[in-house]
């Protein structure tokens, strides 16, 4: 279901490019 992205944002709207970041940022927003 959680596709890797390259380049994802922060709900607050923080470049977020780190694999561990990226997933918590991904399981905040949704």
């Amino acid at each position: 279901m959680a596709r890797p992205r390259p380049i994802i944002f922060d709900c607050d709207g923080v470049l977020v490019d780190s694999e561990p970041l990226a997933a918590r940022a991904y399981e905040r927003v949704y």
